[in-house]
């Protein structure tokens, strides 16, 4: 969340982005967000089983910011899933965030 809070504040300080790869290590984030949240959106977020999705308010949060970054500014963004192994300064700067 924070991240397209960050890309969006820059796009609006003038910077010229047209395409931002978010890396994560959570196959859920990644395959949630390029894939499953189509399907989520039309349904109202919630799973098959008719029950609200895990996390739905946030992934409607993160998508419709998705969509305002793609509609309005013409800025593609895609998700890469990388080893947690390869993500570790990632994260500590996520939990720092989260302080903040």
């Amino acid at each position: 969340m924070q991240a397209l809070e960050i890309i969006h504040q820059l796009i609006i300080a003038g910077e010229d982005l047209t395409h931002v790869i978010m890396k994560t290590d959570s196959s859920y984030l990644a395959l949630g967000l390029s894939e499953h949240v189509w399907k989520w959106t039309l349904n109202g977020f919630r799973n098959w089983k008719g029950q609200p999705l895990l996390n739905g308010r946030a992934f409607k949060y993160l998508h419709e910011k998705i969509v305002l970054l793609e509609k309005e500014y013409g800025i593609h963004v895609s998700f890469c899933q990388v080893g947690r192994e390869f993500n570790q300064k990632a994260d500590g700067l996520a939990r720092a965030a989260l302080l903040w």
